[in-house]
């Protein structure tokens, strides 16, 4: 596993929103994610740590 960012590393690199959500259990206002009508297909992965999240099948 590769060393895991430091905090100021991950501001520098994710949006203020997405800081938030993957560093302090924070969630975006509903129905408003840029995935909210994604259709494809394909493994989704973290932000932070690219570990795979879910499959999305056909």
């Amino acid at each position: 596993m590769a060393n895991k960012p430091t905090p100021e590393e991950l501001k520098n690199g994710l949006s203020e929103m997405q800081f938030y959500v993957t560093q302090h259990h924070g969630t975006e206002p509903p129905f408003t994610g840029r995935l909210l009508h994604n259709k494809k297909n394909g493994v989704y992965h973290c932000l932070v740590c690219d570990a795979p999240l879910f499959n999305s099948p056909d």
